[in-house]
């Protein structure tokens, strides 16, 4: 694949969930998205959410608050660091910038609201799924394409010397 086209490509992947995850939450904060149900299954409620993946380790403690966004951020950083080894290799990382994305957005909210904004609840028949945003859809989606590359990927053949 042209080098330009690759990177413009993987800009796009980077860029487009980030830039719709940061108008959403705009929206549902300034009020502008209602806080209302959509439908019978979807609903829009504004939550702060201190901690990670459906409200663990959530706490107003602003100690506990800063070291699991000093984790995130850890892992993000990381994982960048892993994003950039593969692209050097020439190897997929549509997965990845995925995950970034999100993440990214995700610890901007951090430091902007002191907590992510989740508003999106899907729910049926009394159950709901823990509320959650575009950049947490993002990160799963990505998460999942991770998972099916490395799947696919062929290992190394080991050389067997006798």
């Amino acid at each position: 694949m042209n080098s330009k086209l690759y990177w413009f490509l993987n800009s796009l992947i980077l860029i487009i969930p980030l830039l719709m995850d940061r108008v959403s939450k705009q929206l549902i904060v300034n009020g502008k998205l209602a806080c209302q149900p959509v439908n019978d299954y979807l609903y829009f409620d504004l939550i702060y959410n201190r901690g990670i993946s459906w409200g663990m380790l959530n706490s107003e403690n602003n100690l506990i608050f800063f070291l699991v966004t000093l984790l995130v951020t850890t892992i993000t950083v990381f994982l960048i660091w892993h994003t950039w080894q593969k692209i050097q290799q020439n190897q997929i990382v549509i997965g990845e910038i995925l995950v970034l994305s999100g993440a990214i957005s995700n610890i901007m909210d951090r430091v902007i609201y002191k907590g992510v904004v989740d508003f999106i609840i899907f729910s049926c028949n009394g159950w709901s799924w823990p509320a959650f945003n575009i950049a947490d859809f993002s990160i799963v989606i990505g998460a999942v394409i991770m998972f099916i590359t490395s799947i696919w990927e062929k290992p190394e053949q080991p050389i067997i010397k006798i």
